[in-house]
């Protein structure tokens, strides 16, 4: 059975964008032989004698106790206080209506919109987003770790995806990180894209409020498992001609591939025709041509009622078959 890490959903105009993350185990008769060198790397540093040093992330300080560090198993998905608040509230907040626009900038920047310990807690997560930004970006790339999982049979080498010694919850000391079967994420909240979006416009398309959990998606990785990547609304041409910001996917197979996961598989399903010359030659990057799926068809559909707990869109727009696109690939794999 395939394990989904989760759907990252953020609107974009009138259209939404999802990425899946799929880890699906295959039964394989020759896994992939390896290099030694695949089993190291010079910027890593993973005995007991290494300096905790939290400003090279890569310096892991000891794999000792290291089963304590990581997700323990359970049967639920567990929200934070903020993401369960927001949940609680959703007719306070105005966001439980088909008819007002409420602002999902509003829990950010109006303390009263919440409650003094709820804003609070905004505030300190947000300064500790920011903390965990900052460190992504220092991590340098590690081997690819379903490789050294196949050599090895061991998950000993998933430590090594650690932003931080002591796992990825201590760059979180807000505590409000939600807790999924494949790790830590970010706390459901609006804007339903970073906050720095509500005062500074140019952060829009940004990817760094996603919070990753690469040493638990690493440990549910398997000798037989393939990634898969499913972009749905994967159009390569967000930002136009006149920039050079990474377009948000081929930031997201970049961030992925330096914490040691290089996707065997990338779905990309895009309404808007986009000629697959323009996109294999001249949008997509050579190093991930190999893997890559374009699929470009879609249908108009009547009026659509998407229904997530009780936050309603009606759209009667042209819309990609998102859901029956994916639940078909996933049907074709079990």
């Amino acid at each position: 059975m395939p394990s989904i890490k989760r759907i990252f959903l953020f609107m974009q105009a009138n259209f939404m964008i999802y990425f899946t993350i799929v880890i699906y185990n295959f039964h394989l008769q020759n896994p992939t032989a390896l290099n030694e060198h695949d089993l190291f790397s010079s910027n890593l540093v993973m005995n007991s004698s290494a300096t905790d040093n939290t400003d090279d992330p890569n310096h892991i300080t000891s794999v000792a106790n290291k089963e304590d560090l990581t997700v323990k198993k359970y049967q639920e998905y567990i929200p934070s206080i903020v993401e369960n608040y927001l949940m609680e509230n959703l007719d306070n907040l105005g966001y439980n209506t088909n008819t007002s626009n409420p602002s999902g900038c509003k829990i950010w920047q109006d303390q009263t919109a919440t409650t003094p310990a709820i804003h609070s807690l905004l505030a300190s997560y947000s300064a500790d987003l920011k903390n965990y930004t900052g460190i992504i970006k220092k991590f340098k790339q590690i081997p690819d770790l379903l490789k050294i999982i196949q050599k090895t049979n061991s998950h000993d080498i998933c430590h090594t995806a650690r932003p931080h010694p002591h796992g990825i919850k201590a760059l979180f000391p807000s505590n409000q990180l939600s807790l999924s079967d494949s790790g830590y994420v970010e706390p459901l909240t609006t804007p339903m894209r970073h906050h720095d979006f509500c005062t500074h416009g140019r952060r829009l398309m940004t990817l760094e409020y996603l919070v990753h959990d690469f040493e638990a998606m690493c440990r549910k990785l398997k000798p037989t498992s393939k990634r898969i990547l499913i972009d749905m609304g994967a159009s390569l041409s967000f930002h136009g001609e006149n920039t050079k910001s990474p377009q948000p996917i081929v930031e997201l197979l970049n961030l992925y591939k330096k914490f040691g996961f290089k996707f065997d598989h990338i779905y990309g399903f895009e309404v808007t025709f986009t000629d697959p010359k323009e996109v294999y030659e001249n949008l997509l990057p050579e190093e991930y041509l190999p893997n890559y799926h374009w699929i470009n068809v879609g249908k108009r559909m009547p009026n659509i009622l998407f229904s997530h707990s009780s936050t309603r869109m009606r759209s009667n727009k042209t819309w990609l078959l998102l859901y029956t696109l994916l639940f078909t690939l996933y049907s074709a794999m079990l």
